[in-house]
């Protein structure tokens, strides 16, 4: 597992802790912030090892089979999918993240999430496997024909 530290001056909001995970690749933010002249002379401590949380998701890497879940740890309490083009075919990652990765829909630290600008889309949802690549929308579809024909 590779790591880096950064020390540097930052506004309040950018303390942040959380992490989203694909299963096979995993970031985690863990800050440690304080507010007097040169406070910042030791690294942050070593990430604490977070419980399951009785979450679940799907997973894929890149990979075709995105049928496979995975448990959720610690505050990853929403499902991703990620597509982006990679050599013009779309690659989708999908996972378990905390709520500071998906943002509130419009940013997610200070990035746009529908669309990160260079061809990557990131949508998160709450629901237990709600990641999975079926779409309501195409249920809601076929089930109107069914309703009609039982109505009359």
């Amino acid at each position: 597992m590779e790591s880096s530290t950064a020390k540097t001056c930052a506004d309040p909001v950018s303390c942040v802790n959380g992490s989203m995970n694909s299963g096979r690749s995993k970031v985690t933010l863990n800050s440690q912030c304080c507010n007097t002249d040169l406070c910042n002379n030791v690294n942050a401590p070593d990430l604490p090892l977070k419980p399951l949380n009785g979450k679940k998701c799907f997973t894929c890497n890149a990979t075709a089979d995105c049928t496979r879940t995975m448990a959720c740890e610690g505050d990853e309490t929403q499902c991703f999918i990620t597509t982006a083009e990679v050599s013009g075919k779309k690659v989708s990652t999908k996972g378990c993240s905390s709520k500071l990765f998906c943002g509130n829909g419009t940013l997610s630290l200070g990035i746009p999430v529908q669309s990160y600008g260079f061809g990557a889309n990131m949508k998160c949802c709450e629901g237990n496997l709600c990641n999975s690549a079926q779409s309501l929308g195409v249920y809601f579809l076929m089930l109107v024909p069914l309703i009609s024909l039982s109505v009359f």
